[in-house]
């Protein structure tokens, strides 16, 4: 019970970071909201894993954030196959 109760609370800090990096890209979007403390804990919190896909680019359109944000569900997809799988 006590690995269930571990790996459901994996996923649902998984499920946190994706609400604050999706947080953290609506804030980058309004200028006004660039400066505030809120906004610098986010970029403190989310860049250092979002610029691991800083370099894939198409055009000149970053897509760090989806990319990111598709590599934590298939980590959560990824989970899940393997607990339904051993037990």
């Amino acid at each position: 019970m006590l690995l269930f109760q571990l790996i459901r609370l994996l996923l649902r800090a998984i499920d946190l970071y994706i609400l604050l990096i999706t947080i953290y890209i609506v804030l980058t979007w309004l200028p006004q909201a660039q400066n505030t403390k809120l906004a610098r804990w986010l970029q403190a919190l989310c860049e250092p894993y979002l610029s691991y896909f800083d370099k894939i680019r198409i055009g000149m359109f970053g897509f760090s954030a989806i990319f990111g944000i598709l590599f934590l569900q298939f980590v959560k997809l990824g989970i899940i196959q393997i607990v339904k799988f051993i037990f």
